[in-house]
């Protein structure tokens, strides 16, 4: 009776889904506030990062602060940039700079964007390539690839001017492999020579990640499932999420945030 008993706590304490005879379970680990008028990012050792106006945090995933650091002459962060965790990327979209920092918030440099050859830059993604970093610029709807930041050379991917790019929410460079998300048209996946290796036709979408070979899309508080390595671009699988009023998510090591009502939610992922 007691194994009975705790197996039904277990189940009570599931969020289960099913779709097309395929289950997908999300287990509640824990709730983080989120500090007021603040982004995040998460790397791939779990450290939390807040940005704000005034300064960066950054938290191990047992809610530890690690690190912190003023950050006022970058000016208020538009996005960041942990994929490396030791050369992270804030862009500021207000002052027009990026700022890198080591793995300690510690400022190594930053460069104006001003000083290139660039209208209006409004989303930006490191890069494997090394000292090459992604933008977009905004004005004449150009992708660019920053090269060589000292002697500011530049390499124009004019690769809107040859598709529907329309509503840009998000660049961002993974497995070697650059993804645009437009809201009104969907995700385009480059190589990085700028030739285009698909495109997934969905519209009204607001997040979106890269998750062992699949594209993983939020809409609708549900995330929608496709096969990156399918010619076949058909919905793989779409489940509805535990929370509401979800706007980011991101996926680490089979566990899933979620960022609902100042609070990201971290449910462990069981496939």
């Amino acid at each position: 009776m007691k194994t009975i008993n705790i197996l039904l706590l277990f189940l009570i304490g599931m969020f289960k889904m099913v779709y097309s005879q395929d289950s997908l379970y999300f287990v509640f680990e824990k709730k983080i506030p989120l500090p007021e008028n603040s982004i995040w990012e998460i790397d791939y050792l779990n450290n939390f990062y807040f940005g704000t106006k005034q300064k960066i945090e950054k938290i191990d995933y047992n809610g530890n602060t690690l690190f912190s650091q003023s950050i006022k002459s970058t000016g208020k962060i538009s996005e960041m940039d942990v994929k490396n965790p030791f050369k992270i990327h804030l862009f500021s979209e207000e002052q027009q700079s990026i700022t890198f920092l080591d793995n300690t918030l510690s400022v190594q440099s930053q460069i104006n964007l001003n000083d290139f050859q660039v209208n209006y830059i409004t989303h930006i993604s490191s890069s494997n390539q090394v000292d090459k970093c992604w933008i977009f610029d905004q004005q004449d709807s150009q992708f660019k690839l920053l090269s060589n930041y000292k002697n500011r050379d530049i390499s124009l991917k004019n690769l809107s001017a040859l598709l529907s790019i329309k509503n840009v929410y998000s660049i961002s460079e993974i497995q070697n492999h650059l993804f645009i998300a437009d809201s009104l048209t969907g995700i385009f996946e480059f190589d990085l020579y700028g030739s285009l290796v698909q495109h997934f036709e969905i519209q009204k979408t607001n997040c979106f990640d890269i998750y062992n070979n699949n594209l993983i899309i939020l809409h609708n508080d549900k995330i929608s499932i496709y096969s990156l390595n399918s010619t076949d671009k058909n919905l793989k699988k779409s489940f509805d999420l535990p929370k509401k009023k979800i706007v980011k998510f991101k996926i680490q090591d089979n566990n899933i945030f979620f960022e609902s009502e100042n609070f990201i939610y971290v449910y462990k992922l069981i496939w």
